[in-house]
């Protein structure tokens, strides 16, 4: 029971610490024991897999959403975390809280291209996000081959769009080595020399 308890509030945390947004106005990473406990009360049934039906909300589990302390929260996310959560239904309850993930943000190894307002390739980023992430995090190795799905997304994704919006901070959880793998394994390699963010594609 007890392991099965901290299960769960190490999903919680996720689901909400990634989905808020980390302004100057947060304060500093500290104690947060008793908003994991307050995001456990008040939104853990909003952010578990499956990916649908997606609920709204209480205002209860907005509330929190709004006042949680964001950098406390991240600084205890993990990987294994991250593979317990539904990260559309995380990013559903967090629009719907009006606190979204902003672009260049991290937490954990989750990470924001780009806004989720702007472009023409939303939904390509939530796609890719859902079905490529980890296949392109870092460590560089080793690199593994992508899924059907994930290659899917590659297929159609407007590729200029999408490294537009790649910021610094994108590269530090992403590694570029690994995407131009991936989009190589998918049967769209980048050109040689082509730029996405920061990062310049090397001839072979």
């Amino acid at each position: 029971m007890a392991r099965l308890f901290l299960a769960c509030m190490l999903v919680l945390l996720l689901g909400i610490a990634t989905a808020a947004r980390t302004t100057a106005d947060d304060p500093p990473a500290g104690d947060c024991d008793q908003d994991l406990q307050d995001l456990m009360s008040s939104c853990q049934q909003y952010v578990h897999f499956p990916a649908d039906p997606k609920i709204p909300p209480s205002p209860a589990c907005c509330s929190v959403v709004q006042r949680v302390n964001i950098p406390c929260l991240c600084s205890k996310v993990t990987p294994t975390v991250e593979a317990l959560i539904c990260m559309d239904k995380v990013v559903y309850v967090a629009s719907y809280c009006k606190r979204p993930l902003q672009p260049g943000s991290t937490c954990g190894t989750m990470f924001a291209i780009g806004s989720h307002a702007d472009g023409d390739c939303e939904n390509d980023l939530q796609s890719l996000i859902s079905d490529c992430k980890t296949y392109v995090m870092f460590p560089a190795n080793p690199k593994v081959p992508p899924s059907d799905a994930c290659c899917g997304v590659i297929k159609k994704a407007n590729v200029s769009c999408l490294c537009s919006k790649v910021t610094k901070e994108t590269e530090k959880v992403v590694c570029m080595e690994k995407v131009v793998y991936v989009a190589e394994q998918c049967k769209r390699p980048f050109e040689h020399g082509f730029q996405c963010g920061s990062y310049k594609v090397p001839a072979n």
